[in-house]
């Protein structure tokens, strides 16, 4: 990013470095007229978060993760090691290790003590607070976790990895997608107790640029895609994500007629949500997230 020690951080995207920036209505975003980076800066104040329920048995490996390991293969992946970077629970790295194989010195990045605790426990995963810096060929991997971790943070940890045959393979919320731009803060991706970015194609290349990365695929991920269409037209009825969160993270209070009402719902929008994601995978550009492929810079 410019330096600019006229102005406050404040006043500047913190990833290209622009002024004029917007406030985001009825949002703690503030929008950048050049890169379309939408950042909430200390606005909010923890990007942890715990994305699973953590009952006793480990859960199983679900389409999601077989998905995400299906698009690590096509990424490039072989037998680097692996880092997850905001590894959660673990379940990715256990569903790579089910199917493929981890090799040896693979280890999650995560900060949660419950999703560490869980992780050890369940996979028997080795986890670590940060990225290591050691020279040896690395693919990181960070499904929907860059939007939690403050842009300087991610682009000096990321512009440290720097042998030649390592990957970075992304994914993250779109604030240039369709379905934000159809149901603002009813997305389902909109999470603003967590979220101190909303990245767009442009800010999430341009970051990756400064940090020595350049992009060499956007594959389509369709679960995020339908997830997200699906759940979105839900929220615009419904408590927001309510039916993930019982589904998923086992919200605490949770009432039967809730979930009963909410999948009901969801069913009567599955046509629609349909369309809206195939409006997405066919325009990467707007598809409800950014998924992403980024090698080294050739020097």
């Amino acid at each position: 990013m410019p330096d600019r020690p006229d102005l406050d951080d404040d006043d500047l995207c913190p990833v290209c470095g622009a002024t004029g920036r917007h406030q985001v209505v009825g949002t703690p975003y503030r929008s950048c007229p050049t890169c379309g980076h939408h950042d909430a800066g200390e606005r909010v104040e923890s990007g942890a978060v715990v994305n699973h329920a953590l009952w006793d048995e480990a859960p199983a490996i679900s389409a999601l993760e077989r998905e995400q390991v299906r698009t690590l293969v096509r990424a490039g992946w072989r037998d680097q090691r692996l880092v997850d970077l905001g590894c959660g629970h673990g379940g990715f790295l256990h569903a790579v290790d089910v199917v493929r194989g981890l090799p040896p010195g693979s280890y999650g990045v995560e900060v949660s003590p419950a999703s560490v605790e869980a992780a050890r426990r369940w996979f028997g995963l080795e986890l670590r607070p940060e990225l290591s810096v050691d020279g040896i060929a690395t693919v990181i991997t960070t499904w929907h976790s860059a939007e939690h971790i403050p842009v300087p943070v991610l682009r000096e940890a990321l512009g440290a990895i720097d042998h030649p045959e390592s990957l970075v393979v992304v994914s993250v919320p779109n604030a240039a997608s369709w379905q934000w731009r159809l149901v603002g803060t009813r997305w389902t991706y909109y999470d603003v107790a967590a979220h101190r970015s909303q990245f767009t194609p442009a800010s999430l290349d341009l970051l990756m640029h400064q940090a020595g990365w350049t992009c060499v695929a956007r594959p389509r991920m369709v679960l995020y895609e339908l997830f997200g269409a699906l759940q979105s037209l839900v929220n615009t009825l419904r408590p927001h994500n309510r039916l993930y969160e019982t589904l998923k993270r086992g919200r605490a209070g949770a009432r039967r007629a809730d979930l009963v009402g909410d999948s009901l719902l969801a069913a009567l929008m599955v046509v629609p949500a349909l369309l809206l994601a195939i409006g997405g995978l066919v325009s990467r550009d707007r598809a409800s997230c950014v998924n992403a492929v980024y090698r080294r810079s050739q020097a």
